[in-house]
């Protein structure tokens, strides 16, 4: 394990701090990406998790280091590596990379991993413990929620501003596509990579675990409900259930790339 960064923590009721943060990644990163992707319900199984990591993530984020200052932005879900999701990919990448790279994260405090914590305040972090340049938010405050932070419509609209989204995209990643769209409609490039992989193996295992000890009816039947979501979307709502993905006219802004 490598010694651990140094991140920092704040809670910005207004909005004013992540606006400053906005302000100084414009005049100072020659890539900004935002990650997107497979949350903890639909999961990566971690060899389709390490593969993407290490035959196109990591070679990419090299090659925008190497190009200039690069920062990376995410929603500030959880690393681990038991059941990796988009939370894992940042920790390997903010691993990676270390202080190479500005990694940060963005999170509503009603998913703050030390919310019991409070008032008290820590930095999110990767497994290994390094930590992310962390902002927090009060819930209902800010329309769109994440998406007023992480993919802020100044953001949006600027040309060194990308997305990547990885694994099997569900509710909240898929309709972040589109409102990303939306807010880039001044000319472009607009990039955003769909980087495909099936829901989890390792998170479907789990759930059917949970469903074989589970007696109270209810339970089960959201247990089952969420095997049927994963059979009948296996690469999650962006793609067909052969991996394909699924252009729309919602999409118009962007120059999208499959992987």
């Amino acid at each position: 394990m490598k010694n651990s960064l140094q991140g920092s923590v704040v809670l910005d009721h207004t909005g004013k701090t992540w606006e400053r943060t906005v302000e100084h990644m414009l005049a100072t990163c020659k890539h900004i990406v935002a990650l997107r992707g497979a949350g903890s319900f639909n999961g990566i199984s971690t060899a389709d998790a390490n593969l993407i990591l290490e035959k196109d993530l990591i070679p990419r984020l090299e090659t925008y280091i190497e190009d200039g200052p690069t920062s990376v932005i995410f929603d500030g879900d959880n690393d681990d590596p038991e059941y990796p999701d988009i939370g894992h990919i940042m920790g390997r990448l903010c691993d990676h990379f270390g202080d190479r790279a500005d990694f940060y994260a963005v999170q509503m405090l009603g998913w703050y991993k030390y919310r019991n914590e409070l008032p008290a305040m820590r930095p999110l972090h990767s497994a290994n413990g390094n930590e992310y340049q962390t902002v927090l938010f009060p819930d209902k405050t800010f329309v769109g929620d994440h998406d007023h932070f992480s993919q802020d419509t100044c953001l949006a609209k600027s040309c060194g501003y990308e997305q990547w989204y990885v694994g099997a995209c569900g509710q909240i990643a898929s309709k972040q596509l589109a409102d990303y769209s939306d807010k880039a409609w001044t000319e472009g490039p607009h990039r955003a990579l769909i980087f495909r992989a099936p829901v989890s193996v390792e998170q479907e295992r789990k759930i059917r675990r949970k469903l074989a000890e589970e007696t109270d009816p209810e339970r089960r039947t959201r247990l089952c409900n969420s095997l049927a979501q994963r059979e009948q979307n296996p690469f999650g709502l962006l793609c067909t259930p052969d991996g394909t993905f699924i252009s729309k006219p919602e999409y118009k802004s962007l120059l999208i790339e499959v992987i």
